[in-house]
């Protein structure tokens, strides 16, 4: 029963970490595209879509708090969103000049782009594997970052074979 009990606890939690509405911010321009990501995060209850057309209104949203990921026009919109630091992943929308388009997203080191005609589906897909590739990725920096300290501590307790200067560095 105790174990039954423990298992719904956390399968609640997992159901209410999966429900979070994930922020993206939109960064687009173009009026045709716009509407079509309108259209796209109108009926989903997991995304919260901010449209921003403005390059300064931009930078004080991504350094107040960091979406989950951010759509923006190519080649246009990465040029001017180039000298933000961006913390987190960058869908590019290539919509017109997609020579130039896809110049700028290699410029920008950018993985994940769409070009137009542009598909719900795979906007969804898109989405998701930035979504899921950030946790991820956060995920293994705080290991690598617990197993940075665990590596620390066993230095300090191999240093010495006298008990008392151990507890001396556990304590401090």
């Amino acid at each position: 029963p105790f174990k039954y009990l423990a298992w719904l606890m956390l399968k609640d939690n997992f159901a209410i970490i999966g429900e979070m509405k994930k922020e993206i911010i939109v960064y687009e321009k173009n009026h045709d595209v716009r509407e079509f990501l309108q259209s796209f995060f109108r009926g989903k209850t997991h995304y919260s879509a901010r449209f921003i057309q403005n390059k300064t209104i931009l930078k004080k949203e991504l350094a107040k708090k960091k979406p989950d990921a951010l759509l923006v026009d190519s080649p246009e919109g990465l040029e001017q969103v180039k000298s933000l630091k961006i913390q987190c992943p960058v869908i590019a929308l290539i919509s017109r000049n997609v020579t130039r388009g896809i110049r700028s997203i290699v410029g920008s080191d950018i993985e994940c782009y769409l070009l137009s005609p542009f598909h719900k589906d795979d906007l969804e897909r898109k989405l998701r594997v930035v979504i899921s590739g950030k946790s991820w990725f956060e995920n293994l920096y705080r290991k690598r970052k617990d197993l940075h300290a665990l590596i620390e501590l066993t230095h300090l307790f191999s240093s010495t074979l006298n008990p008392r200067e151990v507890l001396y560095l556990v304590v401090k």
